[in-house]
């Protein structure tokens, strides 16, 4: 894995104050990822050519689309923020959400008009922050971009059709147990559009199945009303739960994991049966939805936490290592595949919380990944640690005895090489996953890993992106 130019990055806007805007969403288009889509916590939504990015090594900002917060003529009230932001409905629909309104927009960013509104509120048109109840994250259900999912602040999401009238949610997705009232920081459907999945600050993610329900059949050929279609809770995921049943956590903690908020979860795009997760205490993961005997964790990466209990034995404070500010913001992941591998070689890309790496979680779908936990034991790990140390020994062996051989370099060309092949660890099964962290000019808050190209991942930063290639 090596960055392209180190690292380069662009300004989401001219200047920017000292702590910098935090990049909240981007994504790639999905047309073969031709434009890169980026929103910020205070309120910037701008769209630039992808190769525009490459080309100019980032120093280039020219946006075809800009704006600023949610509302009609581009402004946008005083203090409004974004917090989403999703491709879909055709290949210039991006839908936008804040934290700070009950409203979806749906832009047209190749001719710059807002193509339709969607509310949350009782009343459509409420724009108050009162009756409002803040929608934290966006997506699109299936290809045809007709239907649109947002997920609030009160433990619910919503479903709008676009082919029914009014504007309103068709549907109202609600989390259930004594995880009803949690702000859900992330929604997603299946590719199929049949599954619902929602992370909360609860540290649940809940499934819905949108083809169930006596309701939803009663309700499936009256578009035009303004009823709401009821679905019903499928099961709800308790991944501290899961986490804890866990025999043996390769670099984890050696007791009970904390529940933590999920800041990400997706469906691997090869396997369905596979949920990527992240949370707010830096844990990743996946979940094997189809299990025997119910969901379990298959792969884990569990960092060191980045809280420490100060002297006064009673304040939590972040650890000297991370960025305190950076701990405040909602970190989203990406899905890294290779789909010509036969085996489905998977990675996650994921921000390291509150510090200035992006690393990729190797989570391929075999018991041979690094990040593979389910049935691991601590004599498992001490083999595979042993194993893996002797390993390293012979490779860097390997490339002095190569170096000497090709008659060129000294001493120090031979520590560098030797360097290099530390960082090019291979987990032995034919899979390059770098393993230790890549360093960004910031913090990684979004990532978004280009639909074509496998090699190119974007992360968002204090109001930058940082471009980056791996192999």
């Amino acid at each position: 894995l090596t960055p392209l130019n180190s690292t380069p990055t662009f300004a989401s806007y001219g200047q920017l104050p000292s702590a910098g805007d935090p990049v909240a969403s981007c994504a790639y288009s999905p047309n073969g990822g031709t434009h890169l889509a980026v929103a910020t916590a205070r309120g910037l939504l701008c769209v630039q050519r992808a190769d525009t990015v490459r080309v100019s090594d980032g120093e280039l900002y020219e946006p075809s689309f800009a704006r600023r917060g949610l509302g009609s003529g581009g402004i946008g009230r005083a203090g409004s923020s974004l917090s989403s932001i999703a491709w879909g409905g055709g290949s210039g629909g991006v839908a936008a959400v804040s934290g700070d309104s009950n409203a979806v927009e749906v832009f047209d960013v190749c001719v710059g008009v807002t193509k339709r509104t969607f509310s949350s509120a009782n009343q459509m048109g409420s724009g108050s922050v009162g009756d409002a109840t803040g929608l934290l994250d966006v997506c699109f259900v299936g290809d045809g971009g007709d239907k649109v999912l947002a997920s609030g602040r009160r433990g619910r999401a919503f479903l709008w059709d676009e082919r029914s009238s009014g504007g309103r949610p068709r549907a109202e997705l609600a989390c259930g147990g004594s995880d009803h009232r949690s702000q859900i920081h992330v929604v997603r459907a299946s590719a199929d559009g049949h599954t619902v999945f929602a992370g909360t600050e609860g540290g649940f993610v809940h499934v819905w199945d949108l083809r169930a329900g006596a309701k939803a059949k009663a309700a499936a050929f009256s578009l035009a009303t303004q009823q709401k279609v009821s679905y019903p809770l499928l099961k709800s995921i308790d991944i501290a739960s899961l986490l804890n049943d866990v025999p043996m956590l390769r670099d984890g903690p050696r007791g009970k994991v904390t529940r933590s908020a999920v800041y990400w979860c997706e469906q691997d795009p090869l396997d369905p049966r596979r949920l990527g997760f992240h949370l707010r205490s830096g844990v990743s993961g996946v979940i094997d939805l189809a299990a025997v005997g119910g969901a379990r964790v298959s792969h884990a990466h569990c960092p060191p936490s980045p809280w420490t209990i100060a002297e006064d034995g009673a304040t939590v404070v972040a650890s000297e290592m991370y960025d305190a500010n950076a701990l405040r913001h909602r970190r989203t992941a990406a899905w890294v595949v290779n789909a010509s591998s036969g085996a489905g070689c998977a990675a996650l890309a994921v921000g390291a919380a509150g510090t200035r790496g992006l690393k990729f979680l190797d989570v391929s779908p075999s018991p041979t990944a690094r990040h593979w936990v389910h049935g691991v034991t601590a004599e498992d790990v001490d083999a595979d640690e042993s194993a893996e140390a002797a390993r390293m020994e012979r490779e860097m062996f390997s490339e002095m005895e190569e170096k000497k051989l090709a008659g060129g370099g000294n001493a120090m060309d031979a520590e560098l090489a030797m360097d290099a092949g530390r960082r090019r660890r291979r987990d032995g099964r034919g899979r390059w996953w770098r393993d230790d962290p890549i360093e960004l000019s910031g913090p990684a808050f979004a990532v978004a890993a280009h639909p074509n190209e496998l090699g190119t991942i974007a992360a968002g930063s204090w109001g930058s992106m940082c471009l980056l290639g791996h192999r």
